[in-house]
């Protein structure tokens, strides 16, 4: 019986430690940690401990923040604007440099898309241990004045992390803005429709995006996203906005935020804000079809009434302004539950 208890332990500590190294070096070990994790079902102690270090990376996260931005309360002027404001915070990979080029020189060229429409944006990118990588990133920085830099490892793992940091980001610097839209730098925005159909609609309390109902927890260890029983029971996830572009009202952000820190830390960044921490809320979400996958940039209906496009390349980007200039925008309602 101790000796099953202690090879019970062993390999408690091994998921302990491989996870755990992933969280704080974004190592490539997720698998060997996944496949340990489905073999230890009775490791309540050590899952508490993952909690804990989870908890602490965030309250880390915050910390820095808050003491960096004391030292900047005398550069509030993000904040001042009496147009109505859209924040666009897009999450980009470090060495995506292309992607954050392109996005400046098309669709985030666009300040003031509408009249009585602002438009506000910022880079948010975490640390790499490539330093290359990271002196590329401090010169963007001194030329653009435009990322969000935080003191966390920019990995798939920590996308609920990093997406966090955005919303404090966001709720320090910019409490005043209508809405928060958040981006990965693999999506193209619509920054005309998007601003025009939240100024027309006044939405509160809501996520709008490519909504995802009635979808199961993914169980098999092999895969991507693998959710085990103990991270996430239900048979069902909560309606929730795909990660790659979603609104947030900001009436709702920072209740939204509260709630996030106080729940059990989830991997899936979307479904846990937009679903797991909204439902606790009662914020509503909103889906819209015209936030696509692909879009077809030679067919002027498309093109005219999308909102935003995943799986964008760096021609992409370019491939869509152009298109975008050349027949205009429109908008269409969404449906919410």
């Amino acid at each position: 019986m101790n000796m099953m208890k202690c090879k019970r332990q062993s390999k408690c500590i091994l998921m302990y430690v491989l996870i755990i190294g992933i969280l704080w070096s974004g190592s490539a070990v997720w698998k060997i940690a996944r496949n340990t994790l489905t073999t230890n079902t009775n490791c309540k102690n050590i899952t508490k401990g993952l909690q804990q270090k989870f908890t602490a990376s965030i309250a880390k996260i915050e910390s820095i923040f808050h003491i960096n931005s004391l030292h900047q309360q005398n550069n509030r002027s993000l904040s001042q604007s009496n147009d109505f404001t859209i924040l666009i915070l897009v999450c980009s990979n470090p060495k995506n440099t292309h992607l954050r080029k392109a996005i400046r020189k098309t669709w985030l060229s666009m300040k003031h898309p509408t009249p009585n429409i602002t438009i506000k944006y910022r880079f948010v990118i975490g640390n790499t241990d490539d330093n290359s990588i990271q002196e590329n990133i401090k010169t963007e920085i001194d030329k653009f004045d435009d990322i969000v830099h935080g003191d966390f490892v920019d990995s798939y793992l920590n996308l609920t992390i990093k997406t966090l940091y955005a919303m404090k980001w966001a709720i320090f610097n910019e409490p005043n803005v209508n809405y928060v839209l958040k981006a990965d730098d693999d999506a193209f925005i619509n920054i005309f429709n998007i601003p025009r159909f939240l100024y027309e609609k006044q939405l509160k309390r809501t996520c709008l995006g490519y909504m995802i109902t009635n979808v199961p927890p993914d169980r098999n260890p092999a895969s991507k996203w693998y959710v085990p029983k103990s991270s996430f029971p239900n048979p069902i996830y909560p309606a929730f906005t795909a990660g790659w572009a979603y609104v947030i009202s900001m009436d709702m952000l920072p209740e939204l935020y509260k709630t996030a820190k106080a729940t059990n830390f989830f991997y899936l960044e979307d479904i846990f804000l937009t679903g797991i921490c909204r439902s606790k809320i009662k914020g509503k979400v909103m889906g819209n079809a015209n936030f696509k996958a692909r879009l077809d940039s030679s067919n002027d209906d498309e093109v005219k009434t999308f909102f935003a496009v995943h799986f964008t390349t760096e021609k992409n980007h370019y491939e869509y302004w152009k298109a975008q200039k050349r027949v205009g925008s429109h908008n269409l309602d969404g449906n919410e539950i």
